[in-house]
């Protein structure tokens, strides 16, 4: 959490975006767990030229 207290308090950022592929179930559970709440679902092109469903995900400052 030390990271997203820096960017919300020392940067000032207004949210935070996090994203993970659907079939990533631990990453999903860490930002569930950091407070981050979803957003959308896309399509995604991988670095293998792939392309894999994944979900975007929000925290903002202040729990907006």
């Amino acid at each position: 959490m030390g990271v997203i207290d820096y960017l919300f308090n020392e940067i000032q950022l207004d949210f935070i975006i996090c994203c993970h592929f659907v079939d990533n179930i631990q990453s999903k559970r860490v930002q569930e767990k950091c407070g981050f709440k979803f957003y959308k679902k896309r399509k995604y092109k991988t670095g293998y030229g792939t392309i894999k469903d994944d979900c975007v995900n929000i925290l903002f400052r202040g729990g907006l």
